[in-house]
């Protein structure tokens, strides 16, 4: 996909977000929320619940406008989304009421 794919994406509303990255990561992983890494900052889409939650926990929000290019996940370049294993049965079974 490359640079040029990503420089098509279309601007979205995101949030900046700065602090204590390292648990903010956490926090923001266990929400299973996508997310981009920057080197000083993390950067993930307007969410009023997601954002409420940082800022409880000491983030610096900050409103920017631009794209959105998320870490891909365990589950594969570009997954940021949803739990598939392929057609996979590996032992367990999901309830996604």
């Amino acid at each position: 996909m490359g640079a040029r794919w990503a420089s098509r994406r279309p601007p979205e509303d995101l949030i900046e977000v700065r602090g204590d990255l390292a648990r903010l990561a956490w926090h923001i992983g266990n929400r299973h929320t996508p997310c981009q890494i920057g080197a000083d900052h993390l950067t993930i889409r307007r969410d009023h619940v997601i954002e409420a939650m940082l800022a409880h926990l000491g983030a610096d929000l900050t409103p920017v406008t631009g794209p959105f290019r998320p870490e891909g996940g365990a589950y594969g370049k570009g997954r940021t989304m949803g739990h598939d294993h392929g057609g996979n049965d590996h032992g367990h079974t999901h309830s996604h009421a």
